[in-house]
Parts: C-alpha cells; structure tokens; sequence
C-alpha cells in the first residue's frame, strides 16, 4: 500500500485583509516549517517551525513581518516544509486602501493560485 503524503490546502481567506489560516495534513508526527515570503523571494515571516501532530493541522499568519510590521497589498508565497520537501502556495495581501478595479484583479489571481 502506497504511504500517504503530506498536503498542503489553500489558506483561507485568499485574498487576506489581516489574517489568513494555513491548514495542512502530514501522514506522521513530525517537525514542519511555515515560512512567508515576497513576491521576490526575501524572507518575510516564520509563522511556524516546530513539530505538528500527524493529520489535518492549522497555524495562522497574521500578515505581518518578522518584525511586526504590517506587510502591504501584494502576491506572496507561503512554503512549508516537512521532511525534506516543501509545499508552496500563493497568498495574495490586499489591503482596504487599493482601489476596486485592482481588487477584483487580486482575487481572480488568488483563484488559480
């Protein structure tokens, strides 16, 4: 029988306001990596690192940086990593400030994310 793997599901909302939930499945206890990222790969925030229990788990970003800074409008990707491997996602910022034409393009590149 083929051994499960691990899976990581859409963050939910995406687009995100000011947090966003980041589920994932792992077929055995081990240690996993949440990490976010920018649009040009700098390093943004580590939203976890540590060991997560086998099954379906669930971690949030609260959208802002390492430092605490609130991070603007923008596409960024989130990569987990879980024995060895990594997962990506896109996750698209969109604050209240952008204007309404650009948000409904946001949401439509959030959905084939």
């Amino acid at each position: 029988m083929p051994s499960a793997s691990a899976r990581l599901f859409h963050n939910f909302p995406n687009p995100l306001r000011d947090e966003t939930s980041i589920r994932f499945s792992i077929p055995e206890t081990g240690r996993g990596g949440i990490r976010i990222y920018d649009a040009h790969g700098g390093f943004v925030a580590a939203v976890a690192d540590r060991a997560f229990e086998s099954g379906t788990n669930a971690v949030t970003w609260n959208g802002r940086s390492e430092g605490g800074r609130v991070m603007p409008s923008g596409v960024y990707f989130l990569r987990m990593t879980y024995k060895g491997k990594s997962f990506y996602r896109k996750i698209v910022v969109l604050k209240s400030d952008v204007p309404s034409q650009w948000r409904s393009v946001a949401e439509r590149v959030s959905e084939i994310a």
